[in-house]
């Protein structure tokens, strides 16, 4: 079974990449390419689940909704 997680990508200034997922929360990948941080995030999230099954916690179903907000700058 696969569950499809909502990620954030960033480069950073030194051309790095970093994932971050929003369910969970607090879970990170990084790499030289978005492909490498992407493989990076699925590798953590797959350790977070492994963990929450291992301590018997519930597995919360993502939830996440991506808007963008408009700002005056």
């Amino acid at each position: 079974m696969t569950t499809k997680f909502a990620a954030i990508l960033e480069q950073a200034g030194d051309s790095t990449w970093s994932a971050y997922s929003l369910t969970p929360s607090l879970v990170t990948g990084t790499g030289p390419t978005r492909e490498a941080a992407l493989a990076d995030l699925r590798t953590a999230i797959s350790f977070w689940l492994d963990f929450m099954k291992e301590t018997g916690q519930p597995i919360p179903s993502p939830q996440t909704e991506l808007v963008t907000v408009e700002v005056a700058a």
